[in-house]
């Protein structure tokens, strides 16, 4: 345990700075043509933040590309009637390949975030909250990317991530990170980050490797 909490305060700070700054210096210059390609094409703010809960249930902004509407209610796409009419003409490919995401690579740099993690959740998604609150989920820094985001899917419910969220927690270590990393850009490049629908798993072990595991189903 000691181990563990001691990644989690010092080495997995020092990955998150040096992963945050190296991805910060490779997607600056095509973040800038991003944002005013989408300036160009809507007007209006090029960065969207979101109020976020946060470490120890703080809350915090969330940094994304702006790839909606400028008059889209401030919901999750999930509780939208229709959220495809909400899209700017290329926001559906900034989220298809998780690219509207970069931005939180500041929130990284920050503190307010880590690379791994439980996702951020929005303020509105009561339940989601609820539920990690009772399994101390909070205790960790919300992520860019994280262990319910390659071993279920957007389509799961509330408490199958949960269950992946306190499985993350009790395991928390370098090597699942780098896992966790390494199969993120699996299913990006296969484009299945975001809006494929995948088959929801039984929580499996950690003595079966993350990557042999995973390699069915992911969400954002």
């Amino acid at each position: 345990m000691k181990n563990k909490m001691k990644y989690n305060l010092f080495t997995k700070r020092l990955l998150d700075i040096i992963l945050a700054s190296i991805g910060i210096l490779i997607f600056i210059l095509p973040l800038l043509i991003l944002g005013l390609m989408l300036k160009i094409a809507s007007g209006g703010p090029v960065i969207h933040w979101s109020e976020r809960i946060g470490l120890k249930r703080k809350h915090f902004l969330m940094a994304k590309l702006r790839t909606m509407k400028n008059d889209t209610p401030q919901v999750s796409c999930t509780h939208l009637k229709n959220p495809r009419c909400y899209f700017i003409c290329f926001g559906k490919f900034l989220r298809e390949y998780g690219i509207d995401e970069l931005p939180q690579l500041y929130n990284i740099l920050k503190g307010d975030m880590s690379v791994v993690g439980p996702r951020p959740v929005i303020m509105d998604d009561a339940r989601l909250i609820d539920l990690r609150n009772i399994k101390n989920i909070h205790q960790l820094k919300p992520g860019l990317t994280g262990l319910a985001q390659i071993k279920s899917s957007k389509y799961s419910d509330d408490s199958t991530k949960v269950k992946y969220d306190e499985q993350y927690l009790n395991n928390i270590s370098f090597k699942l990170d780098i896992r966790i990393l390494l199969e993120t850009n699996y299913y990006l490049f296969r484009r299945n980050f975001i809006d494929k629908p995948k088959r929801n798993p039984e929580i499996s072990s950690f003595k079966e490797p993350v990557f042999s595991a995973g390699l069915q189903h992911l969400e954002t």
